[in-house]
């Protein structure tokens, strides 16, 4: 009897291996796929959220993916959006809990010597890989459909993508500027990701790990939700164009108005109808910062400039856990 029970066991096997049958190897659809984990805390607790890695539709953002991640690039650093997507891998949190940028944690890991002879050949010759360098001036190529690199038949719903910037003059360069940035997408209602054949998408967010309510999928998106805005109906915004130069450059634009330099924070209170920003400098934003519409500081309408560049530029303007709520990655571990 023991003898058939391991005569059963190799055929089985074998035919795993030779035939690839998909409950054996780890394939859904036309990829073989890894597991990777995300535990994210939300003011201490933790969550773990389940991902499959699609290793045969974007392997070399995968292996950049996963350079930064075992590197522990993203241990720690902030989730900084919650509107449409859940966004990581951009800024760390400072002694106050206001967000400081990640970028010179990035280029102590993606440097010249990991960039050399690193080259993307997924869809192209392999014999001429060395025509298609991986990265552009510490950024990589994007491996998408419209830039070139097909085969990926994965969507928004529930996507692990790696963010890029957005060039509203659609230039060519914008689809090379992915870094660190990840995001996981909910569907193409969002105001960011419209297109998935623009951004390289490299896994999706499990809900086959619960039900309705439990799945990964499921949970993350109610941290989305649930965090988006307060029990006032009050919404907070990091403005990632808020920088000095950004300021000196409506000033420029707007030789007649003087324009301060309002930062990166600002908060719309749903019972004022009107944004407030952060006069202290803190990081934070609550009922008691100054309006936009009655600054004191500045003469004519500045802060009618302010406002209409925030509403034109809503790309750039991140929606933040609400005041006092903070979330982060806290590890990401990889299937073995």
């Amino acid at each position: 009897m023991k003898n058939l029970l391991r005569s059963i066991i190799a055929i089985i096997s074998v035919l795993c291996i030779s035939l690839g049958v998909i409950s054996c190897s780890k394939i859904k659809g036309k990829s073989k796929v890894e597991e990777v984990t995300v535990t994210m805390s939300v003011n201490g607790t933790m969550h773990e959220f389940k991902f499959d890695l699609y290793l045969n539709y974007a392997g070399g953002t995968i292996e950049h993916f996963k350079h930064l991640a075992t590197s522990n690039y993203y241990t720690n650093s902030a989730v900084s959006n919650v509107n449409g997507h859940v966004e990581f891998g951009a800024y760390k949190f400072a002694d106050n809990g206001a967000f400081r940028s990640k970028d010179t944690d990035y280029t102590s890991l993606i440097t010249p010597t990991y960039m050399a002879d690193k080259y993307l050949y997924y869809g192209k010759d392999k014999n001429e890989m060395k025509d298609y360098p991986r990265y552009r001036g510490g950024c990589i190529v994007g491996e998408f459909a419209s830039n070139g690199y097909t085969g990926s038949d994965l969507n928004f719903d529930g996507a692990l993508v790696l963010k890029r910037d957005v060039d509203t003059e659609i230039s060519a360069n914008a689809y090379n500027t992915g870094k660190a940035t990840m995001a996981v997408t909910f569907g193409t209602g969002d105001y960011y990701f419209t297109s998935p054949s623009e951004f390289a998408i490299i896994g999706m967010i499990s809900k086959e790990d619960g039900d309705a309510t439990t799945s990964s999928y499921a949970r993350l998106k109610k941290i989305m939700t649930d965090y988006a805005e307060d029990s006032n109906g009050n919404v907070y915004y990091y403005y990632t164009l808020g920088t000095a130069e950004y300021y000196e450059s409506l000033n420029e634009e707007h030789e007649d108005v003087e324009i301060a330099g309002y930062g990166h924070y600002f908060m719309y209170d749903k019972e004022e109808s009107c944004y407030r920003w952060d006069s202290n400098g803190d990081g934070k934003v609550n009922n008691d910062d100054e309006k936009l519409e009655d600054d004191t500081e500045v003469e004519g309408d500045a802060a009618e400039i302010i406002i209409k560049e925030l509403a034109e530029n809503g790309v750039y303007l991140n929606t933040i856990p609400y005041e006092g709520v903070v979330i982060k990655v806290e590890k990401i571990t990889f299937a073995k």
